[in-house]
């Protein structure tokens, strides 16, 4: 493909727009895409990529409209793809990641990269990786911590075939009410400990992160996993068991260095 001074791409779902992004290389754009795509919950897209010279002429490279499309996420995912096999590839990139787990491997997510820069089985690359634990980092998960936004509990809303086991747990817990799990992304094959998930907010204002896997899945070492890979404290809480109690764990998962207070006549 022919090298251009900016590229830019205006993405629609089947409601009306939902993304625009630009850049100067190609493959940032890919990415920055990309990005935005494995976090949308739409299915079927629209979407004009458009080039423009050093001079400022505008070229439309490609235009799925109402007549083309829509097409499936990962049609349009090929489609990027398949120009940028066509345009140089990058030799470097600079990524924030999160370890996660996969059964006793360790993981890190490099799929969007490995894609960015041309790369395939084989290919020989050096990694340099260094902590980092900074407020902008990209862990989705972490952010739900932080979240200040608090609704009232409806108990319709979660799994419970024992209430008066949730019962309990609220009040000795002093929740206050729910915070929304918009937004967050759990991995499902990853965060397999995740299951029939909601999260609270106590008295104090510190915010609870309720799982309840069945046991199969609800190990310790899964729970440790993925408690370490999001700077968590976790429990297990299992006397206080209200759904299909005896075949599932009941976790919960806070931030490191928060002290939870529970009912004195807990």
């Amino acid at each position: 493909m022919k090298e251009y001074a900016r590229y830019e791409i205006e993405v629609s779902g089947e409601s009306g727009p939902i993304m625009n992004a630009g850049a100067e290389k190609y493959n940032e754009l890919v990415y920055d895409t990309f990005g935005y795509l494995d976090n949308c919950e739409e299915e079927l897209f629209f979407f004009t990529l458009t080039a423009f010279t050093n001079d400022g002429k505008k070229v439309v490279l490609c235009n799925v409209n109402d007549v083309a499309g829509p097409i499936s996420k990962k049609n349009l995912m090929n489609i990027l793809v398949s120009f940028s096999m066509f345009s140089t590839t990058e030799n470097s990139t600079l990524f924030d990641g999160v370890i996660s787990k996969c059964g006793n491997s360790y993981v890190l997510k490099v799929t969007e990269q490995c894609r960015q820069m041309g790369l395939d089985i084989g290919d020989r690359v050096r990694v340099k990786m260094e902590r980092i634990n900074t407020i902008d980092s990209k862990d989705n998960i972490r952010k739900l911590f932080y979240r200040k936004d608090t609704k009232k509990l409806d108990k319709s809303r979660i799994y419970v075939d024992q209430p008066d086991f949730l019962d309990k747990f609220l009040n000795d817990y002093r929740i206050k009410g729910v915070v929304s799990l918009k937004g967050i992304k759990f991995d499902r094959m990853m965060d397999s400990v995740i299951d029939h998930e909601f999260a609270v907010r106590t008295e104090e204002g510190n915010v609870i992160l309720v799982t309840i896997p069945y046991n199969e899945v609800g190990k310790e070492a899964y729970a440790q996993a993925f408690a370490d890979t999001h700077g968590l404290n976790y429990d297990y809480i299992n006397e206080y068991s209200w759904y299909h109690r005896g075949e599932t764990k009941l976790i919960i998962f806070w931030l490191n260095g928060v002290n939870l207070k529970k009912s004195i006549n807990a």
